[in-house]
């Protein structure tokens, strides 16, 4: 080989051993980046499920809450129109309007559970199954004054069970 040849190719090692780290920087970047960018992705994603399911979990304690309110509100007006002490009227009175408030706030939660399920499309439906159990329940037991407060305290654990699931189902967690 002559003289011109050799420089060349040694000219032409000397850039390809610069370039060489140079490329891999440049594809490091791009990998780092377009990792950087689905982890964001992923991030935010689990942030829209978080929010849902912690909003799922949050209206059906309160609808619990509001069952127990039921009720409590609706035994006591019967224990005090039965004893009719002193002053009963009054008391009855204020016990039949926290109970409508409390009817009206399972109404409305019952409207929340519906908006929050519909990210539970395994699970989802046994809750709103469950609540329109309870919620049917409750109906009857408010018309007629008279229930089996167990079998809604039954249907209040099935209830939750089927939150429970939902919940994990909505945060992609197995279900157990």
């Amino acid at each position: 080989m002559n003289n011109s040849t050799q420089l060349t190719l040694e000219i032409l090692k000397l850039i390809a051993s610069f370039l060489t780290p140079v490329i891999i920087l440049i594809f490091g970047i791009v990998i780092n980046r377009k990792l950087e960018n689905a982890k964001s992705i992923l991030s935010k994603e689990k942030d829209w499920q978080t929010w849902w399911a912690d909003k799922l979990l949050n209206v059906c304690h309160n609808y619990n809450s509001s069952i127990t309110d039921i009720v409590v509100y609706l035994s006591q007006a019967i224990r005090i129109s039965e004893e009719q002490l002193s002053g009963w009227e009054n008391e009855l009175h204020e016990k039949e309007i926290k109970l409508r408030e409390a009817l009206r706030r399972l109404e409305y939660l019952d409207w929340e559970i519906k908006n929050y399920t519909q990210f539970s499309h395994k699970h989802g439906y046994k809750v709103l199954d469950k609540a329109k159990q309870l919620f049917s329940l409750i109906g009857n037991l408010q018309k007629n004054k008279q229930g089996n407060l167990e079998d809604i305290r039954k249907l209040q654990f099935q209830f939750n069970k089927a939150v429970r699931l939902a919940h994990a189902e909505i945060l992609e967690l197995p279900s157990r």
